[in-house]
């Protein structure tokens, strides 16, 4: 029997979801390893699936990412135009921190000796003002095998304009540094903005080698055990791609796992017929908040991943805040209760696991509360310690504050459950949307125990938690499409555009965008090319990309209709337009989807028929709304069948979550087997 298989590789956990022909799904929560190979196959066998019965294998990844944050990246250099070497320093010249006299940047990914100056320039028109010296090359070449650099980003003033310099000094790299990964930013972005463009293929380069390690090691292990097909990752975009044709971009996959989610999440607005949702994905070490508008996931043109580190591709807007299972708590100089950023992650994880670890955590301070079950965590697979939970929370975060044990697990849970508000209203309200138009989904092991609150404080007025909450990113790799994409910029004001140029330049970056599909075996026939204009007013910094007419070439009326579209949307999102004044093209973008076929599944409580909400167990459980401990009925979810209704306070558990019913809320079961609270009564 055929599956398809989908993994979300997260820092604590590896989440798999597996889909046979029939329809029937089973999922799995495995510790993460390293390598990430070990763990993929120890749930592979947990589910009990023979590799050579895998039809489609789709995963995302956090390798990129924490390369990047851990400065564990390749030994990398940057050779780029004279006088220009301290770009990574120089940033936009911001803080990250306005008012902390003491705060420091983070240090760059390529420190400053190993970034080399080459004598050449081009005009911002693409004219060339001076040749490369040839004396430059073989100097640069001398230091770069001297200093046994592993990669190399070349990113020359203008090349997005005019390219020829980078090319011509890529081959001399390569053909005097075999085994060195050479990368040039005409391959890797074609856009202006120096500090983003240099920060960008610096990233890439500096990962590349960890990448092509992870690919292989990925890949051998795979093929060792009997799979013979393509892998697939999610790259940041929220399409697939073939580890092969991502391994030329890996810097694509800074956002891999948590697009995942969001994908997911336009998968049930279209089942539910709620085209409307913001996400809330808490795992162990973050929480990632997303939107899903009409159907659609909403796209930034950049990822940052530390504060002087943006990555300028598409990627799905996901903010993420340092608030996870793990995220521990902490006692500022002043005597106030922080919670995270920094993590307990997988090892040693939560004081709870009994794994070592003495921090309190957020998991603590739920089992604390009696949010969580001591004799049912992850479905009863995983034994963790109340005592241990408590001590941490008693000593660490009680003791020095002259709290009790519960007040101080609720400070804890308060705090986290504030900075969660924040995020979701920053995705929402700041990006010109009303969240009371919208349904919060919650989901990641720890979404559905923060979401029900989070939606009262903002007013939304119900809450959808999957059938499967905590392997939702996993399943959404396989709800995903394959996807590339290319830009080039413009930069030019709408009384400037020439029509036939930039139907050229969108023919060549369809051509780009189709060539990686080619390599893969795919017809050009199978794939579906969306072409964007980004667009601003007159002297503004930001722009919004407006997606044009499918199959339509770059006419008169196609140039029009983007504009009206522009003023419309800038209306929506900031409340206000100016159709009178002028604008600017900055980019040209195109994305190719190929589209696979999503898997058929039996809703789980079809497993699991009952009649109506059975509570299978009381325990007491603090809810600040009652003052103190309440007796509350546990549930078990797959007892919950369809037209189930729960009334709060309730707990409701299953092996990859569990969700909070407070005081005055109430739940009820969708015919998927989706659960709904409702947060305003």
């Amino acid at each position: 029997m055929q599956y398809l298989v989908g993994v979300d590789i997260g820092g604590t956990f590896t989440d798999l979801v597996a889909v046979n022909s029939q329809g029937t799904l089973r999922e799995a929560k495995v510790p993460t390893t390293d390598p990430v190979s070990v763990g993929i196959v120890q749930g592979l066998e947990e589910l009990g699936i023979d590799l050579g019965n895998i039809g489609r294998f789709a995963h995302g990844t956090t390798i990129a990412t924490n390369a990047l944050v851990q400065k564990a990246g390749a030994r990398t250099a940057i050779v780029t135009t004279a006088g220009f070497r301290d770009m990574l320093e120089i940033r936009r010249t911001n803080k990250g921190d306005l008012y902390d006299l003491k705060w420091r940047p983070p240090r760059p990914i390529v420190e400053r000796a190993n970034r080399l100056e080459v004598r050449e320039r081009v005009s911002f028109d693409g004219t060339v003002l001076a040749e490369p010296e040839a004396d430059d090359v073989e100097r640069v070449v001398r230091i770069l095998r001297k200093r046994k650099i592993e990669s190399v980003a070349v990113i020359f003033l203008h090349s997005y304009v005019n390219d020829t310099h980078e090319r011509w000094i890529k081959r001399e790299l390569e053909a005097a540094l075999p085994g060195v990964y050479v990368t040039i930013s005409a391959d890797v972005l074609q856009e202006f903005r120096e500090f983003e463009r240099t920060a960008t293929v610096a990233a890439n380069a500096y990962v590349a080698p960890v990448v092509a390690r992870y690919v292989d090691d990925l890949g051998k292990t795979m093929q060792a055990r009997g799979f013979t097909r393509d892998i697939l990752v999610m790259q940041s975009n929220g399409g697939l791609a073939s580890m092969g044709s991502v391994s030329h971009v890996p810097a694509k996959l800074v956002a891999s796992g948590p697009a995942g989610g969001t994908i997911a999440m336009a998968h049930l607005a279209e089942l539910t017929g709620h085209p409307n949702l913001v996400g809330l994905d808490i795992g162990g070490t973050t929480a990632d908040v997303s939107v899903v508008w009409q159907g659609t996931p909403r796209w930034a043109n950049k990822t940052v991943v530390e504060f002087g580190l943006p990555v300028a591709f598409p990627a799905i807007d996901v903010v993420s805040i340092g608030a996870g299972g793990g995220t521990c708590a902490w006692i500022d100089v002043a005597g106030k209760l922080r919670m995270g950023p920094m993590s307990a992650g997988a090892n040693p994880g939560p004081a709870c696991y009994g794994a070592g670890g003495e921090r309190p955590t957020s998991t603590d301070a739920q089992l604390v509360l009696g949010r969580l079950s001591a004799d049912n965590f992850l479905g009863g697979k995983m034994t963790i310690y109340p005592d241990l939970a408590a001590r941490a929370v008693e000593d660490h975060v009680a003791k020095p504050l002259g709290l009790s044990l519960i007040e101080a697990a609720h400070g804890m849970v308060t705090i986290m459950t504030h900075g969660m508000v924040r995020a979701t209203r920053f995705v929402s309200v700041e990006r010109g949307y009303d969240p009371r138009d919208f349904i919060l989904c919650a989901f990641g092991g720890g979404g559905a125990i923060y979401g029900p609150e989070i939606a009262r404080e903002l007013h939304i007025p119900r809450v959808l938690v999957p059938a499967i909450p905590g392997v939702l990113s996993a399943y959404g790799m396989l709800a995903a499409d394959m996807v590339q994409d290319a830009s080039r910029s413009v930069l030019t004001r709408e009384d400037s555009v020439d029509l036939d140029s930039f139907e050229a330049i969108f023919l060549d970056l369809e051509a780009r965008v189709l060539s990686p599909f080619q390599q893969d075996g795919v017809p050009a026939s199978e794939i579906a090319l969306q072409r964007y204009v980004d667009v601003v007013y007159s002297g503004q910094t930001h722009s919004i990309a407006i997606p044009l007419p499918m199959g339509a070439a770059f006419t008169r009326e196609t140039f029009r209709a983007a504009i009206r579209a522009f003023h419309s949307e800038h209306l929506r999102r900031f409340r206000h337009s100016d159709p009178g004044s002028k604008t600017e093209f900055i980019n040209l973008r195109v994305f190719g989807t190929r589209k696979l076929p999503r898997p058929e599944i039996i809703p789980p409580n079809e497993h699991h028929p009952s009649n109506g909400a059975i509570d299978v167990a009381h325990r007491p459980v603090y809810f600040e709304e009652a003052g103190g401990l309440v007796d509350t009925q546990i549930y078990e979810r797959w007892h919950l069948g369809p037209g189930s209704k729960v009334q709060g306070p309730a707990i409701i558990e299953q092996m990859d979550s569990t969700t909070v019913v407070s005081p005055g809320m109430s739940a009820d079961v969708d015919h998927l087997g989706n659960l709904f609270v409702n947060p305003l009564g």
